[in-house]
């Protein structure tokens, strides 16, 4: 892409205007100093494009802008189309030079190795290994250090490395050095350990097991005996156990992180608690876990911010959270939760989102009435949204059956047309596992209203729940039955 144009061609599309409408305000208003300063900048004229440019910050409309317009109210006349693309080159110029004063100005570890990197250069030796000699000291200060921490210490560490004798001198009389080449060696191990786990994941969604990955897996145990750090505890744990053991690993690895998680880096918390939520979420499915277990670990992810990913959460983890804290009857973090999050959701599916999450919430509470006036009040367009619209609505509409006969032939007929639709739509597994669902509960259903009642069919019902969605629903449903029934 080019800053060239001709004189009515409109500037929306180059380089200049692109990475201006990235500027936040602060950062027009920034760069605009930057342009009057004679030091950064000695072509004066550039200041009074900028004004005129900012006015159509940030959208900068093509049909409102175009280079003769903006030259016309920035200089009071229109210059040669050479001139006029020279001028906006310069400023785009301009703007990467500023752009790479900012990024320094705000990273002291950036600017702390430029200045040890010209001591040095410089020889200023006892500056060098003072400055040194502090750095270290306030990484050593660090409750946990971050991937970036680790190669500043390197980086520093090769500094001295250039000057042997200080380099020598240091190592004999500080600890801190030695501290930071363990720093490093730490990283090294975590990002082997990430990469190993990434393998795995990709294994176990194949159904195939990989002889060499084992083989990395018990070098890298035996690389990190010693170590004595939180994150590689947490990794060591994950990898000593057999997968066939996994329900017993998720329970000693998820109060080990609850515990720890402060001593280790942002990242690697992150990396950790998707890691535990993706295990929970394969023992729930196994049957193995109850939805509420996991609130504890849930509650933490979302005060951290660990749930989102730049910057939106998912419509599957958003309503996993909301199914955790419903189960658990914890309906003020789960309002709490819908208000702070459901704004975070895809642009598209913000406010299903926030119905959906009230109508799930107000359904534990059986306030079933309120639940389906939810419903029918808007077109959920997220198919995940839909299918779990869907199941609400099926468990509101029994609710209100169990209490008037009325509603049966309304939820009946509710039942099979969604058990058509999940047929026609032929997707194998998943589709299953809820096809049953509805099946379970218009057979629930038709026995609670049988004459005579006959409760050994009701305890009879769904004994294997390995595969069915909405289990542990349809266990509570059983036992209402079954004791409304007496």
């Amino acid at each position: 892409m080019k800053n060239i144009t001709t004189s009515k061609q409109s500037l929306h599309a180059t380089k200049l205007v692109r990475m201006l409408s990235t500027f936040p305000e602060r950062e027009i208003l920034s760069f605009e100093k930057w342009l009057a300063s004679p030091w950064c900048n000695p072509t004066k004229c550039l200041v009074d494009i900028l004004v005129a440019l900012k006015k159509y910050h940030p959208e900068f409309a093509p049909r409102k802008l175009n280079k003769r317009s903006l030259f016309e109210k920035a200089l009071g006349r229109v210059p040669s189309d050479r001139r006029m693309n020279n001028l906006l080159s310069e400023m785009y110029l301009q703007a990467e030079q500023f752009l790479t004063h900012e990024r320094l100005r705000h990273d002291d570890q950036t600017r702390t190795e430029l200045l040890l990197s010209t001591f040095s250069e410089r020889k200023l030796n006892e500056w060098l290994e003072k400055k040194t000699e502090r750095e270290f000291e306030k990484l050593e200060q660090k409750k946990s250090f971050e991937s970036r921490d680790h190669f500043f210490a390197y980086r520093i560490n090769k500094l001295l490395d250039e000057r042997t004798s200080l380099s020598l001198k240091y190592r004999k009389n500080s600890p801190a050095l030695g501290n930071a080449m363990k720093a490093l060696k730490l990283y090294t191990l975590l990002e082997n350990a990430n990469s190993i786990n990434s393998s795995l994941s990709l294994n176990r969604a194949l159904k195939q097991s990989n002889k060499s990955l084992e083989i990395e897996i018990e070098n890298w145990i035996m690389m990190s005996r010693g170590i004595d750090h939180p994150s590689i505890n947490l990794y060591r744990k994950r990898f000593e156990f057999a997968e066939e053991n996994d329900k017993d690993r998720f329970k000693i690895l998820e109060p080990l992180f609850l515990k720890n998680y402060q001593s280790i880096s942002a990242k690697d918390q992150k990396i950790h608690f998707t890691l535990l939520v993706n295990d929970f979420m394969r023992l729930r499915r196994k049957g193995k876990f109850e939805s509420g277990d996991s609130l504890q670990l849930y509650k933490l992810g979302a005060r951290e911010l660990w749930i989102l990913q730049e910057g939106s959460i998912s419509t599957f983890m958003y309503l996993n959270i909301l199914s955790s804290s419903n189960a658990k009857r914890d309906f003020e973090f789960s309002r709490a939760f819908i208000e702070k999050f459901s704004p975070k959701l895809p642009l598209m599916h913000r406010e299903e989102g926030r119905v959906l999450g009230l109508a799930h919430t107000l359904n534990k509470e059986e306030e079933y009435d309120k639940v389906i006036g939810l419903l029918l009040s808007i077109e959920f367009k997220s198919p995940y949204f839909q299918r779990v619209s869907r199941f609400i609505m099926i468990q509101a509409c029994f609710g209100l059956h169990l209490e008037n006969a009325s509603y049966q032939s309304f939820l009946l007929d509710y039942c099979d047309a969604y058990e058509k639709q999940l047929r026609r739509e032929k997707v194998k597994g998943e589709n299953q596992s809820w096809i049953r669902f509805v099946q379970f509960t218009r057979a629930l259903s038709k026995l609670y209203y049988a004459i005579p009642f006959e409760g050994n069919k009701v305890k009879s019902l769904f004994k294997d729940t390995s595969t069915l969605q909405g289990a542990a629903w349809l266990k509570i449903q059983k036992r209402k039955v079954l004791q409304l029934k007496k």
